[in-house]
């Protein structure tokens, strides 16, 4: 991979960031792992057959029919999703 161990280390802490429940990303990449993360909702990902034991995140996924994120490369900060 080749990376630094300054740039291993902005990707250790964003992995170790992303499953804080009211924390905010630490870094850009912690925001673009959190951002991937919410993103990749969808129907399809529903693996559990009883709906009446559907935990929270499947029933966000059952609810998403489609799902995309779309990041304009030429202007910083600009990312839209729905």
């Amino acid at each position: 991979m080749r990376a630094t161990p300054e740039e291993i280390a902005l990707i250790i802490a964003a992995i170790g960031n992303y499953e804080e429940e009211v924390g905010e990303p630490i870094n850009s990449i912690a925001a673009a792992l959190i951002l991937a993360g919410k993103s990749d909702a969808h129907k399809t990902r529903v693996r559990n057959k009883n709906i009446s034991k559907y935990d929270i995140h499947d029933k966000v996924n059952y609810a998403v029919e489609k799902s995309f994120l779309d990041v304009n490369k030429k202007k910083e900060n600009n990312i839209t999703s729905s």
